[in-house]
């Protein structure tokens, strides 16, 4: 099976003040405090499209020295060269390497994003994504 990245977009980005009350405490060699989480999904208007599927990654960023916190949800878009069932969006590919394939485009976007505003370049962290594969499996079998 051949699978391609055909598109990258935001969907929702929120770009606001910290208030008093959100600012958190960071290790000394951390300047911001970053949460993350993805899932796989095929987009809503590909009911009947049975090769396309989507890398859904929401954000949230929040930059004490900026004061200012970013949330995002961004998508990466992947085709195929054959139809797949639903059960390919809980395999490897799709919960482990596509993330890796659509994540440098969401660093990207939120370093270019931060610049654009007025604020210090951001640079996201790299993401083991073998890992966060392998946690969300043992997360799943535990709650099952």
């Amino acid at each position: 099976m051949n699978i391609s990245l055909v598109s990258t977009k935001a969907l929702k980005i929120d770009l606001e003040p910290l208030l008093e009350g959100q600012i958190v405490d960071l290790d000394d060699d951390e300047e911001f405090d970053f949460r993350f989480d993805y899932s796989a999904h095929r987009p809503d208007d590909s009911v009947s499209v049975k090769n396309t599927f989507a890398i859904a990654f929401k954000a949230l960023l929040r930059a004490p020295k900026d004061s200012v916190q970013c949330s995002i949800i961004f998508l990466a878009q992947f085709i195929t060269d054959t139809d797949f069932d639903d059960e390919f969006l809980e395999s490897k590919f799709a919960l482990m390497n596509a993330p890796a394939i659509g994540y440098p485009f969401l660093r990207a976007f939120v370093s270019t994003t931060f610049v654009n505003s007025g604020y210090e370049p951001l640079m996201l962290p790299t993401i083991n994504f073998v890992s966060l594969y392998q946690n969300k499996n043992r997360n799943s079998e535990s709650n099952e």
